[in-house]
């Protein structure tokens, strides 16, 4: 399998929003729990991103097969960008929650993602190429939760740094999809 230019961005892509997902994971039950949160408030928190990202990823796949894969991702990515700068600025419970609907709602990055790297592979190169994006999925996935957790217990920003710093992920992301 001849790796192209863009299976390595997309792969890129995908572990660094995976990333900036997970950063965020370790600490939101507990940023929750600081604005008065009952466990079953910071459940519905953890559930409203899915949810809502389980509603409207068909919708944003379809638009992406009218309107071309790179626009409807880097606009997700926006998304995404600005729920995690919503996250950062938290000062009520409302806030995040909203950052949580913000990405479920528009930011089906990796559906998006997924999408595209179905179109740029042959079928029989498919398989590695899902597999390699799992692994992309993965490796965001395993390091994001101890980066997040620890960043938010050695910051005086407390867990407004890693909502900062996954932003910052975003952003790269976007430059990397608008540029390359």
């Amino acid at each position: 399998m001849k790796f192209k230019k863009e299976y390595v961005i997309i792969f890129l892509i995908q572990v660094t929003e995976v990333l900036g997902f997970s950063l965020v994971l370790p600490f939101l039950p507990l940023y929750a729990k600081d604005f008065g949160a009952s466990p079953l408030i910071i459940g519905t928190i953890l559930m409203t991103f899915s949810l809502f990202q389980f509603i409207t990823s068909p919708i944003l796949g379809r638009l992406s097969d009218s309107y071309g894969r790179k626009p409807l991702l880097i606009f997700s990515q926006i998304s995404t960008f600005l729920s995690f700068i919503i996250l950062g600025f938290s000062n009520a419970l409302w806030m995040i929650f909203a950052s949580r609907i913000v990405d479920g709602v528009l930011g089906s990055n990796h559906s998006i993602a997924q999408a595209y790297l179905s179109d740029i592979s042959s079928k029989k190169n498919r398989s590695k190429v899902f597999g390699i994006s799992g692994a992309a999925f993965g490796f965001g996935f395993l390091i994001g939760p101890a980066i997040g957790g620890y960043l938010a217990t050695i910051s005086p920003m407390g867990y407004k740094l890693p909502s900062f710093i996954a932003a910052g992920i975003s952003l790269v992301t976007i430059l990397l999809t608008a540029t390359l």
